[in-house]
């Protein structure tokens, strides 16, 4: 009796953090859910940072304090702010990562871990959707699937 009362005990708090598969897109469904966030013990908000996925070790997801822990290989991550990438002083400029454009406010508070960057293409005097742009920076990052 005693080991089963155990055993249930083991099981329950087991089932409260659970291990997810790495992918952003998931990882801000639960943002957007009220879940907080940290890498290596530090609070982030994942929609304003770009991580190389492949030097994320693990993630533990916790329902019962809606916190999610993402342990990364490095000690201090090298993120770059998107500002950087695309000088803020250039007007009338679009930044497009994976294929989804920024908008202009998102740039001050973006950023960008450095190995998690595979391409960056610049177009210059070109428009999309019927605006003209004097700078198109395409940003491709190896997470994606695309």
């Amino acid at each position: 009796m005693k080991y089963t009362i155990f055993f249930l005990v083991l099981l329950l708090i087991g089932c409260n953090s659970i291990k997810v598969k790495n992918s952003r897109e998931k990882l801000l469904k639960y943002e957007a859910k009220d879940y907080s966030i940290s890498i290596n013990d530090s609070l982030i908000k994942l929609k304003q940072v770009y991580l190389d996925e492949e030097k994320i070790q693990e993630i533990k997801l916790d329902k019962g304090s809606k916190s999610i822990m993402l342990v990364h290989k490095d000690k201090h991550l090298n993120l770059v702010p998107m500002s950087f990438i695309a000088k803020e002083s250039e007007p009338e400029k679009l930044i497009i990562i994976d294929g989804s454009p920024l908008q202009t406010n998102q740039i001050d508070f973006l950023k960008i871990e450095m190995s998690a960057i595979k391409s960056i293409k610049v177009v210059k005097d070109d428009s999309l959707h019927g605006k003209s742009f004097k700078k198109i920076i395409l940003v491709s990052t190896k997470n994606n699937n695309r």
